[in-house]
C-alpha cells in the first residue's frame, strides 16, 4: 500500500517560504503545524491521487482515508498532531490547543497547552482535586477529593473526601501542635506534648517546643494559681503579695482578699486575721499597727505581749515573771507531774474589798521560778533593771545584784554585808545552807558553792525562800506591783468575818504546809530516793497553792504556813507577818507583825506581791 501525504509537505513548504523570521522560537513552545488535507477535497472513500485530494489529508491506495489520532498528522478537530479535539488524546504542555480540555493539564493559554501548577485553578498532574492533593501541591481541605490521608490537610480521607479536622479525631491536624491538643480549637496540651507557644499548654509554659509542668517559679499564672506564681490551694505555691489577684483570703500573704476588687490587701491590725508579723489575730508584731496581745494569746517575743512576758509555751503570760512553766504556771492543788492538776498562773491576783478599800493581792507566794525569770531577763543585773524604774525606790539600788554571781550569793548560804546592817550577835543569813537542817529553793550551779541535791526544775516550782527584801521588792516592781502592807495581808487573812485563821477560827495543821507535813519530790536530781537520805529539806517546802482546804476567805493560798511574808509599811525593812511556816513556826492569830530586821534572809521567809 502506498500512502501519500502531499498537503503536509506543501503546508510546511509554504511556511518555510513565507514565514521566515529572525524572531527566535520559545524553547518551551513548539510551532503548531497547520491542519493537513484540503477542505475542498474528497471525503473519506473518495478517489485520490495524493493527500491534497482528501479532506482528511490521508490518501491510501487511491482512496481518501479517515483521520485517526495515530496517523502522524494534525487533522480532524485535532489541535496538534494526534492530540486535542474530541477524539485524539489530550495534548501535552507546549502543544497547540483551542481550550483547556485539549490539554492534559487542562490549561490552554495563548493557543498552547500549559504545564500543570498548584495554582492554575485546574485539577491536573497528580492532584486529587483542583490545585491540591498532589506531590507538588498543597494538601486538600475538608470536602475535597482524596485518595488517602496524605492528600488531606486533616490527614483524614473518608470515602474519597477529606474530612474536616476535629480536636477528637486522634490525628494532629488543623493548627494543633500535637495530637488533638494545642492551637486555637483543641484542648491545651499536657506536659511533655509538642507546643509552639505557652498558650498551647495547660501549664501555659512551652520550653524547647515541649509543654512543661506548672511550677511556682515559672513566671506564668497557671495550674491553680490566682496570679503569677502565687495563690491557690497548692501547698508549694506561695501566697500572693498585696495587690495581686486572689479568690479567697488563703491566696494572700495577708490572708485578706478584697471581695470587691479581688486583690490581696495589705495586713492591718484590725482586719480580723493574723497576718504581717503579728503573733496572734490583730495583736503583737510591729508592722501592722496592732496592739500588744492579751493573756494566753500567741506570742513570739516578750514585746508581743501587753504583759511584756511571752512564756516558754509561746503564750502571753499574766505577768513578766510567770513565763516559765515551773513556778510560773504550776500553782494550785496537785503536783506538776500530774496532768490532771488544776494549775493556773502563779501571778494570779485576787481583788477584794476590806474596810471600804479595794485590795489587789497576789493569790500565791512568789516562786523560785518567778525570780529566775526576772534574773534571766537581765542576766543577773537587777540593779540595772531597776535603775530609773518608777516602781522601785532608787535609794535601794545598792542592795541589788549586778550579775549572776552576785544573784547566787544573795540567794545562797553566806552573808552579804550589803543586804542589811549587821546586828550584833545575830545571824544575817539563817538556815540557807544545805548541810544539816538548812535548805533553800534557789538553784545555783555547784561552782556557786554549797550545791543543792535537787534539780533546778524540782526547785523552781517551789515557794522562794532565803530571799532578801530588796530583791523581792524589785521582782514585784518589775511585775507592775510592790510588796504588800501588813494591813493588806491581814485583811486577806481575816476576811470580812474577822476570822482567826484563813480557813476559820480553829488552828488545823492539815490545812497548811506546816511542821514538815508536805513531802515532794520523792527523788533527788540524780533519781535517788529521798527516803534514803539523798535529798535536802527543800522537799518539805511546797509549791504555792497545794493545800486547797486552807485558802483564805477571798481565795488566797498559803496565808498561813509555807513561808513568812515580807511586808512594807514604809517604816523599816525587815517587817514580816508571822504566818507560820513549813517547819515548826506556829502561825499567830490573824497574822501578827514580826520585827526581824536582824535576819534579812531566812529559810522560812518569802512573800507575795500586791498591786
Amino acid at each position: 500500500m502506498r500512502t501519500v501525504v502531499v498537503g503536509l509537505v506543501v503546508g510546511w513548504v509554504g511556511i518555510l517560504a513565507f514565514g521566515c523570521s529572525t524572531t527566535p522560537v520559545n524553547a518551551d513552545s513548539e510551532i503548531t503545524p497547520p491542519l493537513a488535507g484540503n477542505p475542498n477535497g474528497a471525503d473519506v472513500g473518495g478517489d485520490c491521487q495524493g493527500a491534497g485530494d482528501c479532506k482528511s489529508g490521508i490518501c491510501s491506495n487511491g482512496t481518501c482515508q479517515p483521520a485517526t489520532p495515530r496517523d502522524g498528522v494534525r487533522n480532524g478537530d485535532e489541535t496538534d498532531v494526534d492530540c486535542g479535539g474530541s477524539i485524539a488524546p489530550k495534548c501535552l504542555a507546549g502543544k497547540g490547543c483551542a481550550q483547556g480540555s485539549d490539554c492534559t493539564s487542562g490549561v490552554c493559554a495563548g493557543g498552547k497547552c500549559g504545564a500543570g501548577t498548584a495554582d492554575d485553578g485546574v485539577k491536573n498532574g497528580d492532584e486529587t482535586d483542583v490545585d491540591c492533593g498532589g506531590a507538588s501541591s498543597p494538601k486538600c481541605g475538608a470536602g475535597k477529593a482524596c485518595l488517602d490521608a496524605t492528600n488531606c490537610e486533616s490527614a483524614i480521607c473518608n470515602a474519597g473526601a477529606c474530612a474536616a479536622p476535629s480536636p477528637t479525631d486522634g490525628v494532629k491536624n488543623g493548627d494543633e501542635t500535637d495530637i488533638d491538643c494545642g492551637g486555637t480549637i483543641a484542648a491545651k496540651c499536657e506536659s511533655g506534648r509538642a507546643c509552639k507557644a505557652g498558650g498551647d499548654c495547660t501549664s501555659l509554659v512551652c520550653k524547647d517546643a515541649l509543654c512543661i509542668s506548672a511550677s511556682a517559679n515559672d513566671g506564668v499564672k497557671n495550674a491553680t494559681e490566682t496570679d503569677v506564681d502565687c495563690g491557690g490551694p497548692d501547698a508549694g505555691t506561695p501566697r500572693c503579695a498585696t495587690g495581686k489577684i486572689c479568690v479567697a483570703g488563703g491566696d494572700c500573704a495577708s490572708l485578706v482578699c478584697d471581695g470587691a476588687t479581688k486583690q490581696c490587701k495589705a495586713p492591718t491590725g484590725t482586719d480580723g486575721v493574723k497576718n504581717g508579723d503579728e503573733s496572734d489575730v490583730d495583736c503583737g508584731g510591729t508592722t501592722t499597727g496592732a496592739p500588744k496581745c492579751g493573756v494566753a494569746k500567741t506570742c513570739k517575743v516578750h514585746a508581743d505581749c501587753a504583759s511584756d512576758g511571752c512564756d516558754d509555751g509561746g503564750k502571753c503570760a499574766l505577768r513578766r515573771s510567770c513565763t516559765r512553766r515551773l513556778g510560773g504556771r504550776t500553782c494550785g492543788v496537785g503536783e506538776s507531774n500530774d496532768p490532771a492538776s488544776p494549775h493556773e498562773s502563779c501571778c494570779t491576783t485576787i481583788t477584794f474589798t476590806s474596810g471600804g478599800r479595794t485590795v489587789n493581792l497576789d493569790k500565791y507566794d512568789v516562786t523560785a521560778g518567778r525570780m529566775r525569770a526576772f534574773v534571766d531577763r537581765f542576766n543577773g543585773n537587777l540593779r540595772g533593771a531597776m535603775t530609773g524604774y518608777a516602781g522601785f525606790p532608787q535609794q535601794w539600788l545598792g542592795n541589788l545584784p549586778q550579775n549572776q554571781d552576785e544573784v547566787n550569793a544573795r540567794l545562797g548560804p553566806y552573808e552579804v554585808f550589803e543586804e542589811a546592817p549587821r546586828v550584833q550577835g545575830s545571824r544575817m543569813v539563817d538556815g540557807c545552807y544545805i548541810a544539816g537542817q538548812g535548805t533553800r529553793t534557789w538553784w545555783a550551779p555547784a561552782t556557786a558553792g554549797d550545791p543543792t541535791k535537787m534539780s533546778r526544775d524540782q526547785l523552781d516550782e517551789k515557794a522562794l525562800n532565803c530571799v532578801n527584801f530588796y530583791m523581792l521588792y524589785a521582782l514585784c516592781a518589775w511585775d507592775g506591783g510592790r510588796l504588800p502592807t501588813s494591813t493588806e495581808i491581814q485583811a486577806a487573812w481575816k476576811g470580812n468575818d474577822n476570822r482567826s485563821y484563813p480557813w476559820g477560827n480553829t488552828l488545823e495543821d492539815a490545812r497548811m504546809i506546816h511542821k514538815f507535813n508536805y513531802y515532794h519530790p520523792l527523788t533527788n536530781a540524780a533519781g535517788q530516793l529521798c527516803a534514803q537520805g539523798n535529798c535536802d529539806n527543800s522537799i518539805f517546802i511546797g509549791a504555792p497553792g497545794r493545800r486547797g482546804n486552807g485558802y483564805g476567805p477571798f481565795g488566797h493560798a498559803d496565808l498561813a504556813g509555807l513561808m513568812f511574808n515580807f511586808v512594807w509599811d514604809g517604816d523599816y525593812v525587815g517587817k514580816w507577818i508571822w504566818t507560820g511556816s513549813w517547819e515548826n513556826h506556829v502561825p499567830t492569830v490573824q497574822g501578827q507583825i514580826a520585827d526581824l530586821r536582824a535576819r534579812p534572809r531566812y529559810w522560812a521567809a518569802g512573800g507575795r506581791c500586791a498591786r
